[in-house]
């Protein structure tokens, strides 16, 4: 189990504590992107997986959970980087001329983040289906990212079910 901590121990960090404690307890099938325990920090403006899995401290509890999967699915990567070299690699030559700049792209990980955002749209999907795409097209970041990922899901879900075999077919 996916110890989540707090860096302050204030009350915006422990109220999302409870609520993605909550929400993992609800939703257990969420368990299999849990691989690496998570920090609560209400001094960061940016979520990141690196080096340390750091959470800003959301009071939507949607938008802390997509964060919460989104992070931890860069440790799948971390830990698959064989497959994930083959994914990027196909996807570079799918979407030649994808963007790198922000708030659309994603620097030199656009492509990476076609898969992180695939398997954040389908972990997202096995809790709560109604309500994915609508709340993924309220997001401001990652915008073409996002938008191709829902334009491009079959192929770009296919691609990444061929590399990755763990995700099963």
């Amino acid at each position: 189990m996916t110890e989540i901590r707090t860096q302050h121990n204030d009350a915006a960090e422990q109220i999302a504590k409870r609520k993605l404690e909550d929400y993992l307890q609800r939703y257990p099938t969420l368990e299999r992107w849990s691989l690496v325990d998570v920090v609560i920090d209400s001094g960061v403006k940016i979520s990141h997986s690196h080096p340390v899995l750091t959470l800003v401290p959301h009071e939507n509890e949607w938008r802390l959970v997509a964060d919460f999967i989104h992070e931890q699915i860069h440790w799948f990567e971390a830990q698959n980087q064989q497959e994930t070299a083959w994914a990027i690699s196909i996807l570079q030559a799918m979407f030649p001329d994808a963007p790198v700049s922000y708030p659309v792209g994603a620097g030199d990980s656009t492509h990476l983040h076609l898969i992180v955002c695939l398997l954040e749209l389908l972990a997202l999907e096995a809790v709560h289906n109604e309500m994915v795409e609508e709340f993924i097209n309220s997001y401001e970041h990652y915008t073409w990212i996002y938008g191709t990922v829902l334009q491009n899901r079959d192929v770009i879900e296919a691609v990444l079910r061929f590399c990755y075999p763990q995700l099963g077919r």
